[in-house]
């Protein structure tokens, strides 16, 4: 099946994707801290016995996640993340790190989160996957002369 092609330029796509975020970010934080977070009496048993919870993200992945050139966690993810220290009490601990470290942390229950993970059936075995804050469309970019690519295999 050929997907249909949508031919914008770069500064139109990218126009397109700073409004979409901005958007969707907007509604994160509006629900995150708008103080709606309940917990059932078993979550809360878990955060009784649990005063810091480390949650990674990756190091260089804007404007998601990343570190800044001052070293400081910054993007989407962590607001979200700082808007639930909020409610939890400042048990969210947040650690950056390369995708396959943190990944690898999580994954062998060295740490307790992930920030920014597809949910995959191959992964559903070691990740609690929870309804995503925000959907990230991924595209190709090629230049015009260039033949159509539709999938990343397309690339090798």
């Amino acid at each position: 099946m050929k997907l249909p092609m949508c031919r914008l330029s770069f500064r139109q796509y990218l126009l397109s994707l700073c409004l979409l975020l901005t958007l969707m970010t907007k509604s994160v934080i509006t629900f995150a801290s708008s103080g709606m977070l309940q917990l059932t009496p078993e979550e809360q048993a878990w955060l009784d016995h649990h005063n810091t919870i480390e949650v990674g993200i990756m190091e260089a992945w804007p404007p998601m996640d990343y570190v800044n050139e001052f070293g400081v966690p910054q993007g989407i993810g962590v607001e979200v993340i700082n808007l639930l220290n909020k409610q939890l009490g400042n048990r969210l601990v947040i650690t950056p790190g390369p995708w396959k470290e943190t990944y690898t942390a999580v994954k062998e229950r060295r740490m307790a989160a992930l920030m920014d993970i597809t949910p995959k059936e191959s992964r559903k075995p070691f990740f609690n996957f929870t309804p995503p804050y925000i959907t990230v469309p991924h595209n190709i970019f090629t230049r015009k002369e260039y033949a159509d690519y539709e999938k990343l295999s397309d690339l090798a």
